[in-house]
């Protein structure tokens, strides 16, 4: 392959080309992938013929074979599958779900805050995402019900998006 940078030890590399790696074993695999980045400890190690991946963190995107699109960013994060699509996973031992999704996070975070100002998300049946946090009173604007309950804030199972979602 053509203008491969690859310190990683071994190398399948036998027709891919643009891709750089720095770590022991990271793109290991690599046969005519291309367009591949891979940094740390094994990052990357099982990608074969998959491109345009980038891998950052010890034992990141182990998953990934002939998947492509997709970044791995965090100790130990990985896709769901070897052909996974675009898909961003961020957080130490996070693990993406599905094609053309943003994970951010393992099982442990429960909390999300951006900026200044404090957004929350808590996690499990009930979610908030928006500009105040969710004290039981207030507005329902924004505010999706998973068990179809309208104007009832106390609801576990209430979903609220948006600015000001949830009232407050």
């Amino acid at each position: 392959g053509s203008f491969n940078y690859m310190n990683s030890g071994t190398t399948a590399l036998t027709s891919g080309g643009y891709n750089h790696s720095y770590g022991l074993n990271a793109l290991s695999s690599v046969t005519s992938g291309s367009l591949n980045c891979a940094y740390g400890y094994f990052s990357g190690s099982n990608i074969t013929t998959g491109g345009d991946n980038s891998c950052y963190g010890v034992n990141s995107g182990l998953t990934i074979t002939t998947g492509s699109g997709n970044t791995c960013l965090g100790r130990t994060t990985n896709v769901s599958s070897a052909t996974a699509f675009n898909q961003l996973v961020i957080g130490n031992g996070a693990t993406g779900t599905i094609d053309n999704s943003v994970q951010l996070g393992n099982g442990s975070v429960n909390r999300l805050t951006l900026g200044s100002s404090q957004v929350h998300q808590y996690l499990g049946t009930s979610t908030l995402i928006g500009g105040s946090s969710h004290n039981g009173t207030g507005s329902s604007a924004g505010c999706l019900y998973a068990n179809g309950v309208a104007n009832d804030l106390t609801n576990p199972n209430v979903t609220c998006l948006g600015y000001n979602a949830g009232g407050g």
